[in-house]
């Protein structure tokens, strides 16, 4: 899973997306609500792609990473 998270992390999706992927890719549950709170709190960066909001994974996934740990104590 490192290396895929590793060879995704420029890929952009939307919210309901990588809600649906990222839970495997990183063996944690995260959700459409979670990542757009992160874009809420500016650790990520939404971006405009044909009228749709989308995330790149790389920042969703060092945005969920951080907040974990931040929490976990």
């Amino acid at each position: 899973r490192e290396d895929l998270r590793e060879q995704v992390r420029g890929i952009l999706g939307t919210a309901g997306e990588l809600a649906h992927i990222l839970p495997w890719i990183l063996d944690a549950p995260i959700t459409r609500k979670r990542i757009t709170y992160y874009a809420k709190l500016k650790t990520i960066t939404p971006r405009n792609v044909g009228g749709q909001t989308m995330y790149q994974i790389g920042e969703v996934i060092d945005a969920h990473v951080q907040f974990e740990a931040r929490h976990a104590a």
